[in-house]
């Protein structure tokens, strides 16, 4: 049983609510608890249908966005931007029941960063986690910029459950997962994207498959759905 929890750090303790959340709480029946609201309100198959038509329309979003950028004869379009402002409003929608960003701007940057700021933070090498006795000295200065970082968080999270219960009544007859519990979701699902892209950029061969498979299978009269994904073996 020891064996099934993680060893505890300074990211786990600062960054974690003293590893309280579902990455770094110990397994018991916290853990368990987490787990299954996780699977049945977000990974569970129902779930993943429910939400289908949400991950359709951000696509489409982005799919306009990615072409306006491009006929506006502007010279690169930012991926990994147009991908966290898709990822972000897919999972404001599921857990909040609204989007989170109308549009990009300050806002969604501000976001960006931060969720960028608490991945990496959490992963640092820290001096203090493998010697103990120096933690409390913080010489890297590392546990001091996680403890900005999360209360930085702590007041965007606040602000949005602010809102989330001031628009309880619109939601009258349409709970979302708030009303029974957003940075791991966004930056992991945004990375993997960003990365597979590139790879197939980098080697054409693979990306030129890829679309022939895409042209079959759908065609190019229609975007591909969720549905499609099993019928491209390749992809």
């Amino acid at each position: 049983m020891n064996f099934s929890n993680r060893p505890p750090n300074s990211g786990s303790t600062h960054m974690a609510y003293n590893a309280q959340d579902l990455v770094w709480a110990d397994y018991g029946l916290r853990w368990k608890s987490l787990r299954k609201l996780c699977n049945l309100h977000m990974l569970g198959a129902k779930a993943i249908d429910d939400s289908a038509r949400i991950r359709a329309t951000e696509t489409g979003h982005m799919g306009r966005a990615m072409c306006e950028s491009s006929q506006k004869g502007q010279a690169a379009v930012v991926i990994p931007e147009m991908l966290t402002f898709a990822m972000a409003n897919i999972i404001g929608q599921v857990i909040l029941g609204r989007r989170v960003f109308a549009q990009k701007g300050a806002e969604l940057d501000e976001f960006k960063d931060m969720v960028v700021e608490l991945m990496t933070s959490a992963g640092l090498f820290n001096i203090g986690d493998f010697i103990p006795v120096m933690a409390w000295m913080d010489l890297q200065g590392i546990v001091q910029k996680m403890k900005r970082t999360i209360n930085k968080w702590d007041v965007l999270i606040r602000k949005m459950v602010a809102e989330h219960m001031e628009m309880a009544r619109e939601r009258e007859g349409n709970p979302d997962f708030l009303d029974d519990l957003f940075t791991a979701g966004t930056d992991t699902s945004s990375s993997v994207i960003k990365w597979a892209l590139a790879e197939m950029l980098l080697n054409l061969d693979i990306l030129k498959r890829a679309q022939e498979e895409m042209d079959q299978v759908i065609g190019r009269n229609r975007r591909l759905q969720a549905s499609d994904i099993p019928k491209l073996p390749y992809l």
